[in-house]
C-alpha cells in the first residue's frame, strides 16, 4: 500500500536537492532552536525560492514518507506530532510561513 496518494496520476512531487539541503540542515528532528534559525534566516531574505518550493510539495500532498524521515528524521514519539508526518509538516509550514495558509492542491 502507497504512503500517499497520488494526485491526478503524477508520480509524487520530490523535493529539490536544495530544499532537502536546508530542511535537513535546519529542521532535523524539528528542533525550536534551529527550526527558529531558519526562520530568522528566511527573514532576512535568505533561501527566498524556499517558500514557492514547499507550497508546491505540500500542494502536491506532501513529502513521500522516506523522504521527510530522511530530512528531519523519524519522529514517532515526538510529544507534540508523534508519528503524524502531515502534522509536522504543517506545523513547520506554520511556524516557517505564518501570514500564509496551508497549501492545497488547486483541485481541493
Amino acid at each position: 500500500m502507497a504512503n500517499r496518494p497520488e494526485i491526478d496520476d503524477q508520480p509524487a512531487l520530490r523535493a529539490s536537492v536544495r530544499m532537502r539541503q536546508v530542511l535537513a540542515t535546519y529542521c532535523h528532528e524539528l528542533r525550536p532552536a534551529t527550526v527558529t534559525d531558519l526562520r530568522a534566516a528566511l527573514e532576512m531574505g535568505k533561501y527566498r525560492w524556499l517558500e514557492d518550493e514547499l507550497a508546491q510539495l505540500i500542494a502536491a500532498g506532501g513529502f513521500p514518507a522516506d523522504e521527510w524521515d530522511a530530512i528531519v528524521g523519524r519522529l514517532t514519539n515526538d510529544e507534540l506530532f508523534g508519528a503524524d508526518r502531515v502534522r509536522q509538516q504543517r506545523w513547520l509550514w506554520e511556524f516557517l510561513f505564518p501570514a500564509r495558509s496551508w497549501p492545497v492542491h488547486p483541485a481541493a
